[in-house]
């Protein structure tokens, strides 16, 4: 069957494309399980990027891979002047509505902000959110403030958020920290680690930038020992602190950190480091290899689901990060939502296989077109 609603026929049977100007569908790309494909689009937008990739994409549908056809439109498709960026739709029949949502966990770099500044529409969100009832949990690896600074960042734009609402990576590794009875610590990280760290009753010790290290030096170190080696972002990391954490770790303190995120997106569209290349540099000088508490560890959110009493069926994970925030939530059986706003592309969600544990269930191009009628459903 063939239809067509503007002059628009693809060719093949029991395939079609079809134009529409329905404000709500303008620039979505829509597989249905039928194996019908529709683009919603007036035809002088649609690109010749979006055009070259519609064959192959329907040469997919017809192998009956229609979440790979879906993908090839979306991360080919150029953004339109003057419409919203493609979207995709697998499954026409599942959509992400707020009365099938008790609880959303939000991530908020590249969810939230970028640095100080608010993503478009994002905090609007939230208080729409939480003025229908749902219950709102902020959830960062960021361990650079702690929860009490995040709840007055979330305060200044308008959230209501306690510190309670708020689980930073510092956090839990301070409790699990606490947990294994470890009483100091010496800390590669930023204050918002050192709070919550202090706030457990844990002493500790740091390095200053000032604060230098060479072969003579090492070789005499007789530092205090300390019960754990504590790693989290570190904006003033260096060869000393490289050192220090080495030596501690090799003289059997305990060793965990916050994360392994490798990057965050910078406002200025450049790739920041994170934990993770410092951790890696930590382990591969010590030799050890250290206990990571933050996401996708999928014991913070069996803890976060179980606290608050809430089932994993009808909470929501939204992030910007494959392996951090969606690999948590899939893991735990929460459905994972990824907003387009910070670290993942559209070629890289585009090149994930399709069993790969990664696969989003939801995918929009910010928070605010999330429970919109342009949500994009992937598995």
């Amino acid at each position: 069957m063939v239809r067509a609603q503007a002059g628009f026929v693809a060719p093949g049977a029991g395939i079609s494309a079809a134009w529409s100007v329905s404000p709500l569908r303008i620039g979505a790309v829509r597989v249905s399980q039928k194996q019908d494909v529709h683009f919603h689009s007036q035809p002088q937008h649609l690109s010749n990027t979006t055009e070259r990739c519609l064959l192959p994409a329907l040469h997919h549908v017809r192998q009956g891979n229609a979440a790979h056809a879906s993908l090839l439109v979306m991360s080919a498709a150029q953004k339109p002047s003057g419409f919203d960026s493609a979207r995709l739709d697998i499954d026409a029949n599942s959509e992400l509505r707020f009365e099938d949502v008790d609880a959303v966990l939000l991530d908020q770099d590249g969810v939230l902000w970028h640095g100080d500044s608010a993503i478009h529409g994002s905090m609007e969100t939230v208080r729409d959110l939480q003025t229908r009832g749902i219950a709102t949990l902020f959830i960062t690896n960021n361990a650079k403030l702690s929860r009490a600074q995040y709840s007055k960042k979330l305060q200044h734009f308008g959230i209501t958020a306690s510190t309670t609402d708020v689980i930073t990576s510092g956090s839990v590794l301070a409790a699990h920290l606490s947990q294994q009875g470890a009483r100091t610590a010496y800390v590669v990280g930023a204050q918002g680690l050192v709070d919550e760290l202090e706030l457990v009753g844990i002493q500790c010790f740091t390095s200053s930038l000032e604060d230098e290290m060479d072969d003579v030096s090492f070789a005499s170190l007789d530092p205090p020992p300390v019960d754990a080696v504590a790693v989290g972002w570190d904006m003033s990391f260096n060869f000393c602190k490289l050192c220090l954490a080495s030596a501690h770790i090799q003289r059997g303190s305990y060793f965990a950190a916050t994360n392994r995120d490798v990057a965050d997106v910078s406002s200025n569209g450049l790739l920041l480091p994170g934990t993770g290349p410092m951790l890696t540099a930590i382990e591969k000088a010590s030799g050890a290899e250290a206990h990571v508490v933050g996401k996708p560890n999928t014991e913070l959110a069996h803890h976060v689901l179980e606290s608050r009493a809430l089932s994993a069926s009808r909470t929501v994970m939204v992030g910007d990060r494959l392996d951090t925030d969606i690999l948590f939530a899939k893991r735990a059986g929460i459905p994972a939502a990824l907003v387009l706003t910070g670290c993942t592309t559209r070629p890289q969600l585009a090149s994930l296989a399709p069993h790969d544990e990664r696969r989003p269930n939801f995918v929009a191009d910010s928070l605010s077109q999330l429970f919109s009628e342009a949500i994009a459903v992937i598995d």
